[in-house]
């Protein structure tokens, strides 16, 4: 199957029937903090590849300003019927390519996106005008235990995630700037997992002391983060 239809197929949907929804409201709280932090008040606000929209719900309900409309666009089937489940009147979902799309946006949110894309580069060239400022939640795939484990991880995260590029935090903003992006700001994120296998929460405790040490090494090392970056 062409790398492109997994998601129109139903094949994603498929192995990740929930489309990570549970992680919707961390993502959504991590873009509020970037926003209050730089002061950013956004009219219009685009979630590019928005899955199941329940980061722009959060968004709508964190956010005290009734003349902010925000859009997402998923090119999904199924994760569109799962937006439509969605009713907020400053909220409205779009079956579309985001590039395909006329207009430009205050802010373009792009979480866990890019890693998807076949010609990722290109896209971002082509995503980089369409809106005055940029969020991305990258995830930093690569780390000595992730090529340790090569077969298992990289398998995993091809077959199951759809990850077609994996980045460290340099290959990751150096991607941004060498497609013309301004980096304004950038922090390591590390979700805040529940494990159930012990060796699972073995590891995630060992990752946890380490992100309190030293968050950048642990990356390095350990894996377990992802970049948010705001960028215009």
């Amino acid at each position: 199957m062409r790398i492109n239809l997994i998601y129109t197929s139903g094949e994603y949907f498929r192995n990740n029937p929930t489309w990570d929804i549970q992680d919707s409201p961390w993502k959504a709280e991590r873009v509020l903090d970037m926003m209050r932090e730089h002061g950013l008040k956004p009219r219009t606000v685009a979630d590019v590849g928005c899955g199941a929209g329940l980061v722009l719900l959060t968004l709508a309900r964190g956010i005290n300003n009734k003349s902010i409309r925000f859009t997402g666009y998923e090119v999904s089937p199924q994760a569109i019927k799962l937006c439509r489940e969605i009713k907020h009147p400053r909220v409205r979902f779009k079956r579309l390519d985001f590039l395909r799309e006329k207009k430009t946006y205050d802010l373009a949110l792009a979480l866990d996106v890019i890693e998807h894309i076949e010609d990722c580069y290109g896209y971002l060239r082509r995503l980089r005008p369409r809106a005055a400022y940029k969020i991305f939640i990258i995830p930093l795939d690569i780390s000595s235990w992730f090529v340790w484990r090569e077969q298992k991880t990289i398998g995993d995260a091809r077959r199951r995630t759809g990850h077609l590029h994996h980045f460290t935090e340099y290959t990751a903003l150096d991607a941004l700037r060498q497609t013309g992006y301004r980096v304004i700001d950038t922090r390591l994120i590390r979700f805040p997992h529940s494990f159930t296998r012990p060796r699972h929460r073995i590891m995630g405790l060992i990752r946890n002391i380490g992100f309190t040490i030293n968050p950048h090494l642990t990356a390095r090392l350990l894996g377990g983060a992802s970049l948010l970056v705001l960028a215009k």
